[in-house]
């Protein structure tokens, strides 16, 4: 209608389509926003200038929506040229140039850039806000947290992470999504300091505290249910953790389809306490899903598929099936020497190796297990 009214070369029209891109994106429809983004950001360049906040605002908007479709590259490139013309617009701390850092921080693939560029976000907010509890703040913290938690900073992410916890207390109360994912990141740093009994009491309360604010029926329920199911197993309880692992795969099939890669997350686990507990038919059904999943997804060489490829193996080894010890092996030598590897990946596929060589009747090498984990935080809360 506005388009009617005031006709294609006018502010407001741009602005309405910077809102309908927007709102195109959150759909999922990310070219259709892509279209809006791109008609909104010439008509304001236009009639605005070059260098103007309703430009950077589109840049960013436009920047975003790339990353979102894959575009990496051209994503960052038009988010850091929003960044720049933020810096000319504004001489001292301003909301929008926090949000723009905040932004490029998300997309960009360098760790320690985007740590520098939360921590001058951070920074900014603090100021504008007079350091006193504020979400934009407790955001701030939870992204820098996450940097920190990638490069293997555990201490300083711990603690960041326990600042934005009790500062969404103070803000939200006890029961809030912001609260059940910063538990869950915190979960994974406790993990990596090898505090078992802790990382699980943190992955439980974040669960609990998912449920009551999403219902039953999210895919942070099942990606929550997944990770406590892990957790778990690395404890032993495979009791407690096998109906955690078919409710959220029954859930994430509904949710995403059969072909997703959470749901392969959550078969593989299954998988691995299937071979553990000896029902191989249905490990060996898990576990090859899998590893076509995980191969389409991430090639051949990533450690996901190497793990689907190990627990195949282990099933196969154990249904009597040939020259099956060698794909375990193989799985086991790249997860071993992957970073990325989370410890049950890694310490499963040590033990299936030398199951499957001791039922063929081969000695095993010295297997060396490995504690190892990765940030499997929900980044996108880093989002604007």
């Amino acid at each position: 209608m506005r388009r009617e009214l005031l006709g294609d070369e006018d502010s407001q029209t741009a602005s309405t389509m910077f809102e309908l891109a927007d709102l195109l994106g959150r759909m999922g429809d990310f070219p259709g926003g892509e279209t809006l983004y791109r008609e909104a950001l010439a008509i304001q360049r236009d009639l605005l200038g070059a260098e103007n906040a309703e430009v950077a605002r589109s840049l960013e908007g436009l920047g975003l929506n790339l990353f979102d479709q894959g575009n990496t590259s051209d994503g960052v490139s038009l988010l850091r040229e929003a960044v720049a013309m933020q810096r000319k617009l504004h001489n001292g701390p301003h909301p929008d140039l926090a949000e723009a850092l905040n932004n490029l921080g998300f997309v960009t693939p360098d760790n320690k850039e985007a740590e520098n560029l939360f921590r001058e976000a951070l920074a900014m907010k603090r100021v504008l806000y007079s350091n006193a509890p504020h979400p934009e703040i407790a955001m701030g913290l939870n992204n820098v947290a996450y940097t920190l938690h990638v490069a293997s900073e555990y201490k300083e992410a711990e603690l960041l992470y326990r600042e934005a916890i009790e500062m969404n207390r103070k803000l939200l109360g006890n029961d809030h999504p912001d609260i059940a994912m910063a538990l869950n990141n915190l979960a994974f740093v406790i993990r990596q300091e090898n505090d078992l009994d802790s990382t699980i009491e943190m992955a439980r309360e974040s669960l609990a505290t998912y449920r009551r604010t999403l219902g039953d029926e999210h895919p942070s329920i099942a990606r929550g249910m997944s990770n406590l199911a892990m957790w778990l197993l690395e404890d032993g309880d495979y009791e407690a953790a096998e109906p955690l692992l078919r409710e959220s795969l029954e859930l994430r099939i509904s949710l995403l389809g059969e072909e997703h890669s959470e749901v392969a997350g959550t078969k593989i686990l299954l998988a691995g306490l299937l071979v553990d507990t000896g029902r191989n038919d249905e490990a060996l059904e898990f576990a090859a899903a899998t590893r076509e999943i995980d191969t389409r997804e991430y090639g051949a060489d990533h450690w996901r598929t190497a793990s689907a490829a190990a627990a195949e193996g282990a099933a196969l080894a154990s249904l009597g099936r040939p020259r099956r010890p060698k794909t375990v092996a193989a799985g086991y030598e790249l997860l071993r020497s992957n970073t990325d590897a989370l410890p049950w990946f890694v310490n499963s596929a040590a033990r299936w190796r030398a199951r499957s060589y001791i039922t063929k009747g081969v000695a095993p090498r010295l297997l060396r297990c490995r504690n190892r984990s990765i940030a499997m935080s929900e980044k996108n809360s880093v989002k604007k």
